[in-house]
């Protein structure tokens, strides 16, 4: 070797182990840095120089700097993070219903059972003011439990939906992010062969996992190095440099909900919820679906089997004036006219009004209408097929009237259906939601507790019979008044039951998920991150390396002076 090929490979040497000292540094100042993989400076010899038949060295080149990366334990990791996302937030808000409907301060049992023993009251004590006094006192109670009830029902749904819009403009942020990472990750390539910046892949990764730990997602990678991320029903969020963005719009059927959109050009289309099934999006979306519908619902089942068992059986008696009586609660068998849905084809005519006629065979589901063309298919929330009693409107006929109409009867319902349908038509109904917070005591009955009719029978001076506030009273045992299989107490306690049930599900997998996460994130630590003790090892390796490389300068330049000294 030449004292030029000396003096080469001393100046490669520093290059080289300079490289490595930064390289070193930058892997201690990101130590604690989420998503930073160790990096590592890859070397290679410099190509031999041949002298007199045989090859000599001619120093070190630095090829690149990787980063230390496992794509199977990264991806594990990502989708398990993702999982626990999701389980946080269902369980975050599983646990608020469960809560709401399950706490002692906020269940209804004790403010039913007041009511009911105050009938029992009544019936024992007919004629006395008090105790008709203690019936609208407790009855009033028991609406306003069942209307605070609703309000906390439906503000954790407000925040459910508050939660939906923001989560989506996160998402949408983070699209835009990774677009412009994915841009500078392409130009990276461009100028190093090939070889993105390390610290830019490390920044697409971590938007990658933001991505997932919002909505399902599916991740290609390019041979640039820029991410392509799909997400729901395979919609593409981020393609290279350019981001789709979503929406959150208001259901057109439902104004209160959000539903996710897309929109291409000038057309908006609506996502189906069963599409997003993963990240915050997803449980948000099954927390609604699945347990804030079900509870509201079931709620609004409760109530109104309440109200209309008590009323019926209310109309049958006497008041103390010998009067039949009136309903006792306001009348919530009118559930309205269901909103055509935004599916519906422009040259529908087609409305859906419904009323409820037997509050006993109500189930607190949600059911789906759809037209195929002949019929109208009604499914259930649960998935079922319902088969609906058909019946044409008839002037004869004072229940079914109408007929312009058609009169479909199922699980306590009537439906009637007008209008011209077009194929594809579909119509959102929801009967009993919302209804245990329309509870309300007749007024007239408010202010006058003689109005009570707690005689069986009309003479006034009969004022010892108290056998309909007896039976009044009785509906709390019977299985009547709901569905023929529990007492109303037994449907409460149901319904908090199967909520709790979700509620510690979703606690149960949280902690399995959130168990696997840590596992996964050691094991990519072990492979990926910082060891400061060793890194602090390698300062003082490459340090010497440093000093080393920098004698064989000095020692070159010694040589070349003893050649030069020589007269």
């Amino acid at each position: 070797m030449s004292f030029a090929g000396v003096t080469e490979a001393g100046l490669s040497g520093i290059y080289a182990a300079g490289t490595q000292l930064a390289t070193a540094s930058h892997n201690i100042s990101n130590a604690s840095l989420e998503g930073y993989h160790r990096q590592v400076v890859v070397l290679t010899p410099r190509e031999p120089q041949l002298r007199n038949g045989f090859f000599v060295g001619n120093g070190v080149d630095v090829q690149t700097v990787q980063r230390v990366f496992d794509s199977f334990i990264d991806q594990q990791l990502r989708d398990a993070s993702a999982d626990t996302a999701f389980l946080d937030t269902l369980e975050l808000q599983t646990g608020q219903v469960d809560a709401a409907l399950s706490s002692d301060q906020a269940s209804l049992l004790p403010t039913v059972q007041s009511f009911f023993t105050a009938l029992s009251a009544v019936a024992a004590s007919p004629t006395s003011t008090p105790a008709r006094q203690l019936v609208i006192s407790n009855g009033s109670v028991m609406a306003d439990r069942f209307a605070s009830l609703q309000d906390r029902l439906n503000s954790i749904r407000r925040g459910v939906e508050d939660g939906i819009s923001s989560a989506v403009s996160d998402l949408n942020s983070f699209a835009l992010q990774l677009a412009k990472i994915n841009d500078l990750v392409q130009q990276s390539a461009l100028d190093t062969r090939g070889l993105p910046a390390a610290d830019l892949l490390d920044q697409r990764d971590t938007l990658v996992n933001k991505i997932s730990g919002l909505v399902n997602a599916s991740v290609v990678y390019r041979a640039d190095g820029s991410a392509t991320v799909s997400v729901a029903d395979g919609r593409a969020l981020v393609e290279g440099n350019a981001a789709r963005p979503i929406g959150a719009s208001f259901n057109p059927e439902f104004p209160a909900e959000k539903v996710i959109t897309v929109t291409v050009g000038d057309t908006t289309t609506f996502l189906r919820d069963s599409a997003i099934t993963g990240g915050r999006i997803g449980a948000l979306l099954e927390v609604r679906n699945k347990t804030l519908n079900f509870a509201d619902g079931q709620l609004g089942r409760i109530a109104v089997a309440i109200t209309s068992a008590i009323n019926v059986q209310h109309q049958r008696g006497f008041d103390q004036n010998g009067v039949g009586g009136a309903r006792l609660f306001q009348d919530q068998t009118d559930i309205g006219t269901a909103t055509p849905s935004a599916r519906n084809n422009i040259n529908s005519t087609a409305v859906l009004a419904g009323a409820i006629v037997d509050a006993s065979q109500l189930t607190g589901l949600y059911y789906g209408f759809d037209f195929d063309g002949t019929t109208w298919r009604i499914t259930s929330s649960d998935g079922r097929f319902v088969a609906p009693t058909i019946t044409p409107g008839d002037p004869a006929d004072p229940e079914r009237p109408d007929p312009a109409k058609t009169y479909y009867e199922f699980e306590g319902l009537r439906i009637a259906m007008s209008g011209v349908a077009v194929a594809g038509d579909h119509f959102d109904l929801r009967p009993t939601a919302g209804l245990a917070g329309g509870m309300v005591l007749n007024s007239d009955i408010a202010k006058n507790p003689r109005l009570i009719a707690a005689s069986s029978s009309s003479d006034p001076r009969a004022t010892g019979d108290g056998n309909n506030a007896q039976a009044m009273a009785d509906i709390q045992r019977s299985t009547g008044a709901i569905g023929g299989a529990n007492t109303l107490a037994e449907g409460y306690s149901q319904l908090a039951s199967t909520v709790g049930v979700q509620a510690a599900s979703a606690k149960t997998r949280n902690a399995a998920q959130t168990a696997l996460v840590q596992q996964l994130k050691s094991q990519q630590q072990a492979v990926s991150g910082i060891n400061l003790d060793e890194e602090a090892a390698n300062l003082l390796r490459y340090q010497q390396a440093y000093q080393a490389s920098s004698k064989l300068i000095a020692l070159a330049g010694r040589l070349l002076d003893s050649i030069l000294a020589i007269n």
